[in-house]
């Protein structure tokens, strides 16, 4: 089937190959070709798993617009179109936009706890930064701090992929 779906899309490179479930439907190659930033899904052979004939060809040149901007979806979201140069780009814009969160919060936990200005000893009250941010979170800080750092891991993780 692999041979029959070269033969049919010669520029297809080949990323993943999808069988049918209970009996149903047929096999699905996918992969890169022409098309610039789209799914691979978007440049696809499906053939039938018992006669080996191609049932049906999708080139991702051949799309209309609206289809092209939907396909274009998550290689612009995840930054996959470029190499690395593209994933380092879109992880510093999340690590900015992480920033932003995570300042918001504080900013907000401090308007929730602000530091006494008549009284010296605020400080050594336990009214600092960090402290009035957590103040400010209540119950959910310890929640918001995990999710952020899952999302960092993952992005490490998706950068070096």
């Amino acid at each position: 089937h692999i041979a029959t779906a070269l033969f049919t899309f010669p520029g297809l490179d080949i990323t993943s190959v999808y069988f049918p479930s209970a009996g149903r439907g047929g096999v699905v190659v996918m992969g890169k070709a022409q098309a610039m930033l789209v799914r691979e899904r978007a440049n696809a052979v499906l053939i039938n798993p018992e006669t080996g004939a191609v049932m049906t060809q999708v080139a991702g040149e051949q799309l209309t617009p609206h289809q092209r901007i939907a396909e274009a979806a998550d290689p612009l979201h995840f930054g996959s179109f470029g190499g690395f140069a593209v994933r380092l780009l879109w992880f510093v814009a999340g690590l900015l936009l992480t920033g932003l969160a995570v300042t918001g919060v504080m900013i907000y936990g401090r308007r929730l706890h602000p530091r006494s200005k008549s009284t010296p000893t605020a400080k050594a009250a336990g009214y600092s930064l960090p402290s009035s941010t957590w103040r400010g979170m209540g119950r959910f800080g310890l929640l918001a701090s995990a999710l952020t750092a899952c999302g960092l891991g993952l992005a490490l993780m998706r950068l070096f992929q």
